[in-house]
């Protein structure tokens, strides 16, 4: 066990056990703690040498109580006991100033059963600086080496995150969560032989390194800025239609806050109201999969301890 873990488990320890000797784990008064930690390095490079490198580590931890059906908050960055104990004594504060609301709730996590999901690379993190250069620079040169067309790689970049979520509640009841993910971009400019030129680019994201594709993505980038070579604007017309489906992604974008819990409940959807009502083709379902196999955000629970589901947004058209 490393430092950094031994002091992440005293800081929440040292919460819990003041939290529950304040009486917050009794009669409905409640708390939850969520520890946070991530880190992330960043690679770009240009004409074979390194451009831009960037590690960072960020980490803190929250403090939510319920007394008296009023809700406090605080956080501190500093697992100090110190800096601990202001901000216990600062969510506790805070709650004093709140309207009481019966529907304030912090919930349990024993009663709850919580999707496997194995998306930390512990061997894929591990790798030295100079072999994640290295992946970057070999992108580009397989970007450049695709097509004699392509004169220049805009930027060429290794991307790698690491992070942990810990959650706590009233009753000491841990629950957590880490994962990595390792992701590789480039973009480039093709020319043709009159001067026109078009820009294109792919990416790719993993949660393991060994499933990360860097020559498919040099290839797909160079065929994106190739196939837009000597393209011309079509006209008006009403046709079937291909769509790539990055393209199709970015169209379903414009309603994503839509579905948001919050906005339907202040109105601010453009679906309030519309439960159970045909709005889009019946050929049209979007599901919202909380724990889809390396999907960029799934996890096994969300910020309150809630298991993530596979949830039907729209299902054919409804």
């Amino acid at each position: 066990m490393d430092k950094q873990r031994t002091d992440t488990d005293r800081a929440l320890d040292f919460c819990t056990e003041k939290l529950q000797k304040l009486g917050l784990n009794r009669e409905g008064n409640k708390f939850e703690l969520c520890f946070e930690k991530s880190s992330s390095v960043s690679v770009e490079v240009q004409d074979g040498k390194v451009d831009t490198l960037t590690q960072s580590t960020d980490q803190g931890l929250a403090i939510r109580t319920l007394k008296d059906g009023k809700m406090g908050f605080s956080y501190t960055f500093d697992l100090s006991n110190a800096s601990l104990d202001k901000a216990i004594t600062t969510a506790l504060e805070i709650s004093e100033l709140m309207k009481a609301d019966e529907n304030n709730v912090l919930g349990t996590f024993s009663n709850s059963n919580y999707p496997v999901l194995r998306d930390h690379d512990t061997e894929g993190l591990a790798i030295s600086l100079d072999d994640k250069i290295k992946v970057a620079l070999e992108l580009e040169a397989a970007t450049k080496a695709y097509d004699p067309r392509i004169k220049r790689v805009r930027g060429s970049g290794f991307d790698q995150g690491d992070g942990t979520v810990i959650l706590v509640d009233s009753s000491g009841k841990k629950i957590n969560h880490s994962s990595s993910y390792f992701a590789v971009n480039v973009s480039c400019v093709a020319e043709d032989a009159d001067g026109s030129a078009e820009m294109g680019g792919d990416g790719e994201y993993m949660h393991f390194l060994k499933d990360l594709n860097p020559g498919k993505v040099s290839h797909l980038a160079a065929k994106n800025a190739l196939e837009l070579l000597g393209s011309t604007k079509a006209s008006t017309m009403k046709c079937p239609a291909v769509l790539k489906s990055s393209v199709a992604a970015q169209l379903m974008g414009f309603l994503t806050s839509s579905f948001s819990a919050e906005n339907i409940d202040k109105n601010f959807s453009l679906l309030a109201g519309k439960l159970g009502t045909k709005l889009f083709s019946d050929k049209i379902t979007l599901i919202n999969d909380g724990i889809l196999p390396n999907g960029i955000a799934s996890a096994p629970f969300d910020a309150e301890g809630t298991p993530c589901l596979t949830t039907p947004l729209i299902e054919n058209g409804v």
